[in-house]
């Protein structure tokens, strides 16, 4: 199988989640491609490491300052924060233009709700492209529980700016891929109380960071992803 791994932040071994299954998807014999961006020696560095173990990464510098300017143009809109701080309209056209290419890719995997603007684009672009996204968490629900016990700013940021917005999108977003994938039950209940009334959310399957087997996602593809948690 070959994939496009979209991750907004570089895979290393602190970012297990994402380490782990693309070393672990590679060592099975899938085509990983990783598309990211960072910034920095250290990140440059974690880029080099993860090139000796996928086909192939793509990588875009992202300076802080580009993040805080996305955030900023989007203040005004009723998308949350975190889905425009890693966009880099250079790193999805790249993404975009080698999906074009015929059997370059069989699926775009796009990791968190920071990442989950690329996924938008890629089905603004190609509609019938399979797309799973792997929310990791519901990210409404961490926030929820943030402010809840919270008693100084950012818990008041939060539920006055940027909680709405995270629910109103995430509740979007379980309508709009192919797969969505979670690390709990509780975040899984969580994302489908976001589903607006009457909309039909994708399948959403619970993958640990202990993940052993995850099967079926597109059975008319055969996708049957073996991932261990550990290295062979």
């Amino acid at each position: 199988m070959k994939i496009a791994y979209v991750v907004p932040y570089v895979p290393n071994l602190i970012r297990t989640r994402p380490y782990n299954l693309i070393c672990n998807l590679a060592a099975l014999g899938h085509e990983v491609t990783v598309f990211t961006l960072g910034h920095g020696a250290q990140d440059e560095k974690d880029v080099e490491s993860l090139r000796s173990k996928v086909a192939r990464v793509i990588y875009q510098e992202q300076p802080v300052w580009h993040s805080l300017w996305n955030s900023l143009l989007t203040v005004p809109s009723r998308r949350p924060l975190q889905t425009v701080y890693s966009w880099n309209p250079r790193l999805a056209e790249q993404l975009v233009s080698l999906l074009n290419v015929p059997g370059t890719f069989d699926v775009v995997h796009v990791e968190h709700l920071r990442g989950s603007r690329y996924g938008q684009y890629v089905k603004s672009k190609l509609p019938h492209m399979r797309v799973v996204w792997d929310s990791v968490d519901c990210i409404s629900y961490l926030f929820q529980q943030a402010s809840a016990h919270s008693t100084g700013g950012f818990g008041k940021f939060v539920t006055r700016f940027e909680l709405g917005r995270t629910r109103y999108m995430e509740g979007r977003l379980i309508g709009e891929f192919n797969h969505v994938l979670v690390t709990s039950e509780t975040d899984k209940k969580a994302l489908l109380e976001l589903a607006p009334p009457g909309s039909k959310p994708s399948p959403i399957s619970v993958l640990s960071n202990d993940f052993e087997v995850l099967e079926g996602i597109f059975p008319d593809l055969t996708i049957v992803w073996n991932l261990t948690k550990t290295m062979p």
